[in-house]
Order: C-alpha cells, then structure tokens, then sequence
C-alpha cells in the first residue's frame, strides 16, 4: 500500500518522551498568527507559525499554509525568502522580540505581502500566555494512582506538540483535558494516523516515486 501524510512543516518543538522538562528547548513555544492580504487584484490570508525562545525572541517564522492564489506566487516567495540582499520572514525576524517587528525593513515589490506578515507575527504573540500555560499545565499534571510511565512520556510529548500546532488558543484546554485522560487510562489514543490507499494492481509495475506520479 502506498502511505500518503499531508500536513504544514513547523519548526520541531524538542519534546522526545521522557526529557518533557529537562530538554535546553522545552521552553520554545509555537504560536499561529494570520492577517489578510489585500489589493486590486489579490485578496488572500497571510498564515505564519513563530517559534519563540522563553525570553519571547524568535526564533523561526514558517507558512502555516498560506493560500496565496493564483499570480502571487512570485510575490509570496520573495516576502518568504528575501529578494535584493533583503533576507525574507523565514530569517529577517529571527532574534527580534515583538517590539522589534515593525523596524525589519520592507521587502518593497512585495509591500502588501511584507506588510501582512508583520501583522500577522505580532498576531501570534497574543498566542503565547495561553500555550505557556497549557504547556505548564500538562507539564506538571501527575496521576492520582500508579500509571504507567511510557504512556505518560508519550501522552505529555503529544499533548505539547499539539498545543503547539493548534491554530486556535480556545481548543487549548481541550487538547490538555484529551492528554489528562488518556494519562488516567493508561493508554494513549490513536494519533496521528496516515491515510492508507487501498493496494492498486495497477500500481505494482511502478517504483514508488513513479506511483506517486501516476
């Protein structure tokens, strides 16, 4: 069977199992901001995820999957990589704090796009108090009774990663409350699942990449 999984590359939060407290990175937050992008001739949503250190520097900007539409493409690349020795979101904005968005200076064939992005980085700021929180909160959160550590490990790991990608703070609790119950269980929930595509007799004269093709 071929294995398909879709979804947006954010910057790893380092939360193996077990090192939830101790790892140097565990103090790293994602947070999502978005902020609408709009001309004569475009009119699209601008989404970032911002990975920010526990002094609220930051330390990435990424496309949260950004639609841009058709004919912005060329736009969309040059607020995201830089253009004419000005370094695009992915980097201008990497050890700023929020007070410093505003100074980054504009990516001028690009001023809508550039302009958006800033918007929508200090958008993702207002993100912070909540996922620290309910970080803290599973973090800390011990079992009553006797439970088995692995699953623990597991259910906390899973629990930030999804906090950390959760694009709106009021489903927070509810990821935590999933986490909480799956601990009490002893058994984790199934999690991030690939979508599995029934075998093709079709398919088998092809190497992979050549099915994925076709």
């Amino acid at each position: 069977s071929l294995i398909v999984a879709a979804g947006v590359v954010i910057p790893t939060m380092n939360v193996d199992a077990g090192e939830t407290n101790t790892e140097s990175g565990s103090e790293n937050v994602t947070v999502y901001g978005e902020a609408p992008v709009k001309g004569k001739y475009f009119d699209y949503t601008a989404k970032l995820y911002v990975t920010v250190d526990k002094n609220n520097k930051i330390l990435a900007v990424e496309d949260a999957g950004t639609d841009y539409g058709e004919g912005n493409l060329t736009y969309w690349e040059n607020v995201k990589n830089g253009l004419n020795n000005k370094k695009g979101f992915k980097d201008a904005f990497n050890g700023l704090d929020e007070s410093k968005i505003d100074t980054v200076d504009t990516i001028t064939t690009a001023t809508f796009s550039w302009n958006a992005i800033k918007v929508a980085i200090k958008e993702s700021f207002k993100q912070l108090s909540a996922k620290r929180a309910a970080i803290t909160r599973i973090k800390e959160y011990q079992p009553a009774s006797a439970a088995d550590q692995n699953v623990i490990d597991a259910a906390k790991k899973y629990c930030i990663a999804d906090i950390n990608t959760a694009t709106d703070v009021s489903k927070l609790d509810k990821i935590v409350e999933d986490a909480i119950k799956e601990i009490d269980s002893g058994k984790l929930a199934d999690r991030h699942a690939e979508e599995k595509l029934e075998d093709d007799g079709d398919l088998y004269p092809y190497t992979l990449d050549q099915a994925i093709a076709a």
